[in-house]
């Protein structure tokens, strides 16, 4: 049986390889944050939300009734 002997790869193979990677991609999405949705009859953006929601979670973990204490 004979081995072939591998042959490195130059850097523009290297670099040929990449842009096709690159060009066969699909495209990525990006996220829209000031899309408005509709919660309780009030609209609001999702970043607007997204910050309601950590400010919550803050006060939350800070409140005495939160932690269990017997």
């Amino acid at each position: 049986m004979k081995i072939f002997p591998l042959k490195p790869l130059s850097t523009l193979d290297k670099f040929n390889n990449l842009v096709k990677i690159i060009e066969n991609a699909k495209p990525k999405k990006t996220p829209v944050p000031d899309q408005e949705v509709e919660i309780l009859n009030m609209k609001i953006s999702r970043r607007e939300l997204h910050s309601m929601y950590r400010d919550c979670m803050k006060q939350l973990s800070r409140d005495e009734f939160n932690k269990c204490n017997k």
